[in-house]
């Protein structure tokens, strides 16, 4: 079969319906079916609808298959009403020749499918040919009428197994079973352009999109069990930025706190109301396990929520188009986008915050990997090295010379970095050190002691 060449609308549908919950071979499979009703081109107008049309001298249109500017053409007349209403249910009415025909994604055919996506891209106020409300329909429909169907492309890991389900419960043509093979074709290209054989096993959590497949608008709390929580990692079509926390420690932390939000049903997904989810987390020591109440929460905020509480540091409102620059700035995080391999995940760490290169999405990678250690006293860095000191070497009255020194005057760098310590960086122990390490403790609920034991250490270094 000849290679499928995808529509420029193809990435962002792929990128909705993973995030509306579709495994990567539910959306090949959905998608593949897509493709071969409208090449992915929601302003696709039935071929035969047209020549038909043309037959009848109705209008000016192009013989050429597939041509855009007819798509345009019809588009435009039925958003201006030039093409009433009445004709884009059941083209051809005046002619008494009633028949139905195919407009969409989907090539709605029937009066009564194409009138929901009429009415509802009439509501909202956008062209018949919006790729975002059709996207939205086509999700309405689904999670509704085709409920059991959804729920398969929400967790089958076959390909061909999507694409007939599909073509037989939601396409439904008569000749279904002669369409098969090359349904499974076009779903089996696309499953391999978008995953490129990624690593299933590896689990991305994030912040998805509301009940009703939108930013926007939806009921507190996760009305599907989709709009927060975990899926296969995938690889986004504009690419991600990965960012690894330098404590393993806050990595894992980060991770876990990710897991608790998907795992609890509170938590729903919303933009517009983001910040009463940012703070019912706030509320309860950033611990998404113990939000009892529904609130919404975006992609971005649930990170940041999942940051403060990894690392103790709140980084303060952030979003997909600013978030790498502003964790990098913290000293946190650190940039290995260039050691992982996207394609197949391969690389990637539990605790990884996966962000896009352009405003988009964001979460982290939670299970399905090397989750970092780090032993009593020694931390590791991101390249599995160790720094020089551990934390069984600073305490009180060190010296100024040697490895304790320098422990020292790490530990003064990062007092200093909190605003809590206001001395001279000299590695010495002194009376100003003790204080700015008891006044750390006491604000970290430690043992206020003045001396960085092991339980000290291991809590500066994760911030």
């Amino acid at each position: 079969m000849a290679k499928i060449k995808l529509s420029g609308y193809a990435p962002e549908i792929w990128r909705y319906l993973i995030s509306v919950g579709c495994t990567e071979a539910g959306a090949a499979g959905l998608m593949g079916n897509l493709y071969a009703e409208s090449r992915l081109n929601p302003t696709c107008v039935e071929e035969l609808l047209l020549k038909r049309y043309r037959d009848d001298g109705y209008r000016v249109w192009s013989a050429t298959a597939y041509d855009q500017a007819n798509y345009d053409r019809y588009t435009a007349a039925v958003d201006s009403g030039d093409i009433s209403e009445a004709e884009f249910l059941s083209p051809r009415l005046y002619t008494g020749q009633t028949h139905q025909y195919g407009y969409g994604l989907a090539q709605w055919t029937t009066a009564g499918r194409k009138k929901g996506l009429y009415e509802l891209c009439r509501d909202d106020g956008v062209s018949i040919g919006d790729l975002d409300a059709q996207l939205t329909y086509l999700y309405s429909e689904l999670t509704g009428h085709w409920a059991a169907l959804w729920m398969l492309l929400c967790s089958t890991e076959s390909v061909e197994e999507a694409s007939d389900a599909v073509l037989t419960q939601y396409e439904a043509p008569a000749d279904a079973e002669s369409h098969k093979a090359t349904r499974r074709g076009y779903a089996q290209e696309i499953y391999k352009h978008y995953t490129g054989g990624s690593d299933m096993s590896i689990i991305f959590g994030s912040a998805r999109i509301d009940e009703r497949g939108k930013a926007s608008g939806g009921a507190r709390g996760d009305q599907t069990g989709r709009e927060v929580s975990t899926q296969s990692y995938y690889l986004h079509s504009g690419g991600w930025y990965v960012l690894r926390p330098v404590s393993p420690a806050a990595a894992n932390r980060i991770a876990a706190d990710m897991t608790a939000a998907c795992e609890n049903a509170h938590f729903g997904y919303g933009q517009s109301d983001r910040d009463i989810g940012v703070s019912a987390c706030r509320s309860v020591g950033w611990d998404c396990s113990k939000v009892r109440v529904n609130v919404n929460i975006d992609c971005s905020a649930l990170v940041r929520v999942c940051v403060a509480y990894g690392t103790g540091r709140d980084v303060g409102d952030i979003y997909t188009g600013n978030e790498r620059a502003v964790l990098l700035a913290t000293g946190l995080f650190t940039d290995v986008t260039s050691s992982v391999n996207q394609s197949t995940g391969a690389g990637l760490c539990v605790g990884d915050i996966l962000v896009t290169r352009s405003k988009g999405h964001t979460g982290v990678i939670v299970s399905g990997t090397t989750a970092r250690t780090e032993t009593p006293g020694r931390a590791e860095t991101t390249s599995g090295g160790a720094y020089m000191f551990s934390c069984a070497t600073v305490y009180q009255g060190c010296k100024s010379t040697g490895r304790e020194g320098v422990s020292t005057y790490l530990a003064q760098e990062i007092l200093k970095a909190r605003g809590i310590y206001k001395g001279e960086l000299d590695g010495e122990f002194g009376p100003a050190t003790k204080a700015a390490v008891i006044a750390y403790q006491q604000a970290r609920r430690l043992t206020a002691d003045g001396i960085i034991g092991p339980a000290t250490w291991a809590d500066m270094i994760a911030l």
